[in-house]
């Protein structure tokens, strides 16, 4: 998870920094935003783990919901981070 999290700040600011090098940006420095981006991410995350550990992963036989839920909250916050600007 702390390896998802850390690809996702690294892309969003990486992409601010690229898509403007001179600012402005919020704080005066890029990783501000995104780091406001990975939060909302995060948070997106948590709410699609909670949903689908709860649905469908009692329907999976021989699955943990936990780690269904962990696959579903690194995926949204990669996802987000990829086609997030």
């Amino acid at each position: 998870m702390l390896a998802t999290i850390c690809y996702a700040l690294w892309k969003l600011f990486d992409k601010r920094r690229q898509a403007n090098p001179e600012g402005p940006f919020v704080g005066g420095s890029p990783i501000f935003g995104a780091f406001a981006a990975t939060l909302f991410a995060v948070g997106v995350g948590l709410a699609a783990s909670t949903a689908i550990s709860t649905g469908l992963a009692p329907l999976l036989p021989g699955n943990q919901a936990m780690s269904v839920g962990l696959f579903a909250l690194c995926t949204v916050v990669g996802l987000v981070a990829i086609y997030l600007r």
